[in-house]
């Protein structure tokens, strides 16, 4: 007789916000997040989603570039409470839920302190971090206490994308494999740790 248990089926790329963190009016109209908002602000319906398709647990973020601007700062008391929300949802959903503390990783030092508050105290498994803002990618050097200190407790980075203005255009002449040199640098950073890239394409 197998007793093997069964792999479970997680969904690592999934998003759930509030409405009050949000600056601006809900999306309206008929794009792509407007369409989806009803769903991402309702992790109920979530969940129901989830039996539907036979998925047993989800990590849920929220990539900072999709509640401010992607050239914005996203305040720091609005980390705070963001990942209290997310460590709330996942105190009540256990067996359903994991959760990535969202983390502007452009604010060094207190973005630092914030990954540490987000692991030690709120228990969460790892850190959401958006690949550029305004201009500045990950090795700008005030990324750097965030990136040492996820390298001390061994914890997971989620890097999301954004999509800077004139971005496609600066990468056109390198051809379509320009992504897989990005991951050849990740491969030679010095944080060798665990780390999630979006897909491309």
């Amino acid at each position: 007789m197998n007793s093997q248990v069964p792999p479970r089926l997680i969904d690592f790329h999934s998003h759930y916000y509030d409405e009050g963190w949000l600056p601006l009016p809900t999306p309206q109209g008929t794009s792509g997040i407007a369409r989806a908002w009803p769903l991402l602000t309702n992790i109920e319906d979530q969940l129901a989603i989830m039996d539907v398709a036979g998925i047993d647990a989800k990590v849920i973020s929220a990539p900072s570039s999709t509640i401010v601007s992607p050239v914005e700062q996203l305040p720091l008391i609005m980390m705070e409470r963001i990942n209290d929300q997310i460590a709330t949802l996942i105190a009540r959903y256990p067996e359903r839920l994991l959760g990535l503390a969202t983390i502007d990783a452009f604010q060094g030092k207190a973005a630092a302190r914030e990954v540490m508050r987000a692991v030690q105290e709120l228990q969460l498994t790892g850190i959401c971090i958006d690949c550029s803002q305004g201009g500045r990618y990950l090795d700008a050097p005030e990324t750097r206490p965030v990136f040492e200190i996820a390298h001390e407790l061994g914890i997971t980075i989620f890097i999301h994308p954004v999509s800077p203005a004139g971005l496609t255009e600066r990468l056109a002449h390198l051809g379509p494999y320009w992504h897989a040199a990005g991951q050849r640098h990740r491969e030679r950073c010095q944080y060798p740790d665990p780390a999630a890239q979006w897909h491309i394409g």
